[in-house]
């Protein structure tokens, strides 16, 4: 077992919570503080924006970046972070002293090390696709299955990272997202058609331009737009997590959302995302046969269920309303080799 005093955690974000507000509204000091709980050995690196008030924080190193701001995700301006996590995340990265990294958000919180009891237990490998020394434990929330409802392929979660310091790095050195495409690359007009995303103006979505930035330092990868399952993306999409990545869910991780309930039993949109029992189905169809998969997968079930009666419902709309057509399908704006 790898031991706290090997890790660096860098903590990356806003600092969410005023010294004067109650306890269990300052986020980032209960994240900081459970991270001295649960891994009290570990180097914590605070990565945030200069002109941030960390009064009272505990933390061994302090990165203070310029903050690039936010884009707008759609057309209600909900802002699109991902430039925010690549500044704070690579910038802690850079200083990481110890073999091992965790990358954890500011408003998250750690309830153990569960997490550790999945890394370097999946060992094969299949393909051309492995980029990492050794697989890196994700999130299964907001990993999304592009085969459910959701048909958004390159979309593991951004939750949560643990792995080798190596290879964090080489995640979190990326460039930085481009304008326009990032916050207007078509029209609302035709955006709103595409189903399921009515309402997104953004080419990709914050997710997809990391694993897509990954992705593409090794060799080219078509995808034109944020549900583009076209030529291939659902299968590389499943050969690039199978293969780099270990999937488990928050509880299994002992990850907490201090926000809200994002990502539990209730939450719609945790329907649209992988189970740990499915990213074992992917190990084993992709890299080792002989690999076991639990028999009973409750949340897979119950997401299986809930998938059913929304692909019922969506049939009988498009009964009504008739089919609805990928406006991308004949745009000029699709994008060539060269500008993938």
């Amino acid at each position: 077992m790898i031991s706290s005093s090997e890790i660096s955690v860098v903590v990356q974000g806003a600092v969410a919570g005023r010294p004067s507000d109650p306890p269990a509204k300052r986020f980032t000091d209960r994240c900081l503080r459970s991270v001295r709980r649960h891994l009290p050995e570990a180097q914590i690196i605070l990565s945030t924006w200069k002109g941030a008030d960390v009064t009272g924080l505990s933390f061994d190193r302090l990165v203070l970046s310029d903050d690039p701001g936010a884009v707008p995700l759609d057309a209600r301006r909900t802002p699109n972070n991902i430039n925010r996590q690549i500044v704070s995340t690579g910038a802690g990265m850079r200083i990481v002293e110890r073999p091992y990294a965790v990358k954890l958000r500011t408003d998250f919180e750690l309830l153990g090390d569960r997490f550790l009891h999945y890394f370097g237990k999946f060992n094969a490998y299949g393909g051309d696709d492995r980029i990492f020394r050794e697989r890196v434990v994700a999130s299964t929330v907001f990993s999304i299955n592009p085969r459910r409802f959701a048909p958004m392929p390159f979309h593991p979660s951004d939750w949560f990272f643990f792995g080798r310091s190596e290879d964090l790095r080489n995640l979190w050195d990326i460039p930085l997202a481009p304008e326009p495409e990032t916050s207007n690359w078509c029209g609302l007009e035709d955006r709103a058609r595409v189903p399921f995303l009515g309402g997104r103006t953004a080419r990709y979505a914050p997710e997809q331009t990391m694993w897509l930035g990954l992705l593409r330092k090794h060799g080219d990868v078509a995808c034109r737009h944020m549900t583009d399952v076209a030529d291939g993306a659902i299968e590389a999409t499943e050969r690039t997590i199978a293969n780099n990545l270990v999937l488990a869910s928050p509880n299994q991780l002992g990850l907490k959302y201090l926000k809200g309930r994002r990502g539990s039993l209730w939450d719609f949109e945790s329907i649209a995302v992988y189970t740990h029992c499915e990213w074992r189905r992917l190990y084993r169809r992709y890299c080792d046969p002989r690999a076991t998969v639990p028999w009973i997968d409750a949340r897979g079930y119950f997401n299986a269920y809930l998938y059913f009666w929304y692909a019922i419902g969506q049939r009988l709309l498009s009964w009504t309303r008739g089919p609805q057509a990928d406006p991308f399908a004949n745009s000029d704006l699709m994008a060539s080799k060269s500008d993938r």
